[in-house]
């Protein structure tokens, strides 16, 4: 099986950040208009309402910034997700009032801001929702295969199941087990031995391969693995993997 070079199908935080920059210019913008006559919003006219708009949108994500609303590898919980975005527009609000009062030729209007700031928390509240629904859809979700059965592997899934990050669906282990019944030590279970990693990988679609041998002289089974690079699988140690889905440092080998 022949696949295109990898391809990464989660949302990026910079993609969301250019999202969220455009919508709240947007609502700024769109705010606006009713405000003022349309000579007014035409170039070079309109340069005053787009810098005040740059600046709002700026300052809004800088906070929501501080308060890890670009940090996208977790599903938050709607509560935590709605107290996250009304503490930042909050404190985006009181960091915007300064301003507006140290530089007034930048304000709008007083009856433009707060409708603007309304539209902006409302907006932002919908994107992030239907920006988590579709996260948690397998389509977005990047399906990993752990390389092994030792201390680090199982911490490694443990750390994925409870954690959840989004961007992540584990389906499970390959280790050699020999004769051994092939059973589950966490969910999901151990699919097959080295000898079937080809065949794994092209059963479950896997995208990445996550090598956690407790020992890898002589188990690696190489050939496979480039194999498995060259289709577009990406090939990582464990805990690299493990450091950058969950920031965390492994300290257990």
């Amino acid at each position: 099986m022949i696949r295109s070079p990898h391809r990464n199908r989660t949302l990026r935080p910079a993609a969301c950040f250019c999202v969220e920059f455009l919508l709240i210019n947007s609502a700024v913008i769109l705010t606006a208009s009713p405000q003022f006559p349309v000579s007014s919003l035409l170039w070079p006219h309109a340069f005053p309402y787009i810098l005040c708009a740059f600046l709002i949108a700026l300052t809004c994500q800088i906070c929501m910034y501080y308060a890890d609303l670009y940090d996208l590898k977790t599903v938050m919980s709607v509560y935590s997700l709605f107290t996250k975005l009304f503490l930042s527009i909050a404190a985006a609000t009181v960091v915007l009032t300064v301003i507006f009062y140290l530089v007034p030729q930048l304000f709008i209007n007083y009856k433009v801001f707060p409708i603007s700031v309304t539209i902006i928390f409302s907006s932002l509240v919908v994107w992030r929702l239907l920006y988590q629904r579709l996260q948690k859809t397998n389509n977005f979700k990047s399906r990993i295969l752990i390389l092994g059965s030792s201390k680090e592997a199982r911490k490694i899934a443990e750390d994925l199941l409870c954690y959840q990050p989004l961007k992540y669906e584990l389906k499970g282990f390959v280790d050699d087990v020999c004769n051994q019944p092939i059973v589950s030590i966490v969910y999901p279970k151990i699919l097959g031995n080295y000898k079937q990693l080809q065949e794994i990988i092209e059963r479950e679609n896997i995208d990445k391969v996550v090598v956690a041998l407790s020992d890898c002289r002589g188990k690696l089974p190489m050939e496979t693995l480039l194999a498995c690079k060259f289709q577009g699988v990406e090939v990582e140690e464990g805990a690299t993997f493990y450091e950058q889905a969950c920031s965390k440092i492994m300290l257990e080998n």
